[in-house]
Formats: structure tokens, C-alpha cells, sequence
């Protein structure tokens, strides 16, 4: 923070919640790192990329396809992460959208449809290098989206080039 970085808090890795499943007990691990550190920081208000977080939506949802309902779910579980967090201090941001999903604007839908997201800081998205599309592609075919934030700042959280291109790159090194 004394440098001028400000750390983004992210939960859940694919079907272990890390302990967060409740979202109370999210906003309160958030109240606690703010008591910690003297400075602003960034914490998404759900999960890192919902589609892929199957926890916040297991059980309720069809399949990692059912875009509306991931919407939904991501939606219920950051209104009540940012109904409970308070402190100035803690800044923040939507769940990381996965930008390069196909079914982003639909899952972005559905969150903005059951959350109160006009109480976020920021939107969060991670994009890559994937599916012969390159990152400042997927920026600008994705800026359009975001704007319908009513043009909230977005942030993204993860960029790089995508595993399956490793090889490539060898090749050119």
C-alpha cells in the first residue's frame, strides 16, 4: 500500500469456496483485513470468474451453460456482500467476470438484475489471449458491455496469454 498499489482480495478456486460460502462471513474476513492495513483495497464481491466458480451456484443452476442463473446466483451472493460492507476503506468490485466467456453479457445481465451493483466502486474482468482473439479484441468487443455500468470504472483483475499458446511462444524464444 506505501507504494501506491492497491491488493484486490479474491475468493473461491473452482468448487472449494475457501471457506467463504457464506457471504456474512466474506464481509466480515473483509472488515478484518481492513482493520489490518491503513490504506484503501480492492475486494471483488463474489466469486472469481462465476461461471467457472461453480460453489457460489452448485445445486441450483443446470450447468456451467445456464448464463441467467449464474447471473442470478453471482447477483444474490454480492448484494449480500455489499449490503454488509460498510467501510470506506474496502473498495468494491463486481465478481471478476470472465470476459472472454461467450455467455459474459448474459451472466453480467443476471448479476445486475438481482444486486444493487450500483453501489460498487468498479467492475472487475479477466481476459486473455484465448480462442485466436487477442486481449486488446476482447477489450474493445467487451467496452460496450461494460458501459451499460452506467460507465463505472472496470478493473482487470487477470491478463496474460492463455496456456494452450505456451508452446508457440517457445517456438519463438
Amino acid at each position: 500500500l506505501s507504494l501506491g498499489m492497491k491488493p484486490v482480495v479474491r475468493i473461491g478456486v473452482g468448487s472449494d469456496d475457501t471457506g467463504f460460502g457464506n457471504p456474512l462471513t466474506y464481509a466480515e474476513f473483509l472488515k478484518q483485513v481492513s482493520a489490518e492495513v491503513s490504506g484503501e483495497f480492492y475486494a471483488i464481491a463474489g466469486p472469481n470468474e462465476p461461471d467457472g466458480e461453480d460453489w457460489v451456484w452448485k445445486g441450483k443452476c443446470g450447468s456451467k451453460s445456464d448464463a441467467s442463473c449464474i447471473g442470478r446466483e453471482t447477483g444474490l451472493y454480492a448484494d449480500r456482500v455489499i449490503g454488509a460492507v460498510t467501510d470506506s476503506k474496502i473498495k468494491l468490485l463486481s465478481p471478476a467476470f470472465n470476459i472472454t466467456n461467450a455467455n459474459f453479457a448474459q451472466i453480467l445481465d443476471g448479476f445486475k438484475q438481482y444486486s444493487h451493483w450500483e453501489n460498487l466502486y468498479a467492475m472487475a474482468g479477466n481476459v486473455y489471449n484465448v480462442s485466436g482473439v487477442t486481449i486488446n479484441d476482447w477489450i474493445d468487443r467487451e467496452r460496450q458491455i461494460f458501459t451499460r455500468s452506467n460507465n463505472k470504472p472496470w478493473i482487470l483483475t487477470e491478463i496474460g496469454d492463455f496456456e494452450q499458446n505456451w508452446p508457440r511462444l517457445n517456438e519463438q524464444i
